[in-house]
């Protein structure tokens, strides 16, 4: 498939398209309204797992550590987000932790 992509490689080198896309206000406009959905989604896809636990009443192969690892991950991403004022991280971030809190309260109460 060919979506005109070998006019931007046969015209720019890469570092060079990577420097445009910085330049251009229009991109980064995009991406960082984009990134609020990106965010969104990151943490609805949490949400079937603990739906998963919840109406099953089993956390049957679900792993607690794993879960505590995604817990102190999503953590530490909130402190880098509120100490460098990234908006989008603290969002995604706080909504993970708090989903990521009620899996592993699920994985206590209903565990294997």
């Amino acid at each position: 498939m060919n979506f005109g992509l070998h006019h931007i490689v046969d015209n720019y080198r890469t570092q060079d398209f990577i420097a445009y896309l910085k330049r251009t206000d229009w991109f980064r406009r995009f991406i960082d309204r984009f990134i609020y959905f990106i965010g969104i989604f990151s943490v609805s896809i949490l949400v079937p797992q603990l739906y998963e636990i919840l109406s099953t009443k089993s956390a049957e192969g679900v792993s607690l550590l794993t879960w505590m690892g995604f817990f102190t991950s999503s953590t530490f991403w909130l402190i880098y987000g509120i100490l460098h004022k990234v908006k989008p991280i603290i969002i995604t971030n706080i909504g993970a932790i708090v989903l990521h809190a009620m899996i592993i309260l699920s994985i206590l109460a209903y565990g294997a």
